[in-house]
């Protein structure tokens, strides 16, 4: 089953006919109509006579499911020079990094877009540092090792 969030609208096929145009997010139920997958879909026609199809839209599950939230990728790691954080998610909401060391000192902060990449640790001592990386309420932590 298929859900354009901003109308409500319920469909059982994968058209949607006279959306104005706008940011819809499609959320894609389940047969216990359980949510697995939500994506952001600008309409920016404005012919009421247009459809939108999910057709043209690729989904894939298998590489960014919904229930992960946030995807957070570190490379590379163990480094000798610098780290590059790369942040995936389905939400378009700043992402704040925070990383600190072993004795707890903050040694990076940033908060930019998703899909951003972060460069940091060209300073740091070798060792071993925590990074969060927060969005919202979701808060991923890894470690990252500096040789």
């Amino acid at each position: 089953m298929y859900r354009f969030g901003s109308t409500g609208g319920f469909s059982t096929t994968n058209t949607f006919n006279n959306l104005k145009a706008a940011q819809y997010r499609v959320f894609i139920n389940d047969a216990n109509n359980c949510t697995g997958y939500s994506i952001g879909v600008p309409i920016v026609q404005t012919n009421p006579t247009c459809t939108v199809s999910t057709r043209s839209m690729v989904v894939k599950p298998d590489i960014f499911p919904a229930e992960q939230g946030i995807m957070v990728q570190l490379s590379p790691n163990p480094s000798n020079t610098f780290f590059t954080l790369r942040v995936k998610s389905a939400l378009q909401e700043a992402v704040q990094i925070r990383v600190i060391d072993v004795n707890g000192r903050s040694m990076y902060t940033a908060k930019g877009l998703p899909e951003q990449a972060f460069r940091f640790g060209e300073s740091f001592a070798a060792g071993v540092y925590m990074i969060e990386v927060r969005q919202g309420e979701e808060v991923k932590n890894l470690k990252a090792v500096k040789n």
